[in-house]
């Protein structure tokens, strides 16, 4: 699609830094005419056409809370200074 939107585009004068829309087949078309080409990588260009979809995750299992108190932890052996 891009050829040959490329080659309708080449008798069409575009001035720079307009905004250009057009109905086509019920869909609106907006086209912005930037001064230079833009650079974008490819980690920044979104992905157009999916070519899987994963299916939801599902439940594998459930944790309930109980409310309670806490039993405080044994104290630690420390060992005495004269040893």
């Amino acid at each position: 699609m891009s050829v040959a939107l490329r080659d309708a585009l080449q008798d069409v004068e575009l001035q720079v830094g307009q905004t250009y829309g057009v109905e086509v087949k019920g869909r609106w078309i907006e086209l912005r005419v930037l001064p230079d080409r833009p650079s974008v990588s490819h980690e920044e260009e979104p992905m157009l056409d999916p070519w899987v979809e994963f299916p939801p995750p599902l439940p594998q299992f459930r944790v309930r809370a109980k409310a309670g108190s806490l039993v405080p932890p044994d104290p630690p052996d420390l060992p005495a200074h004269d040893e």
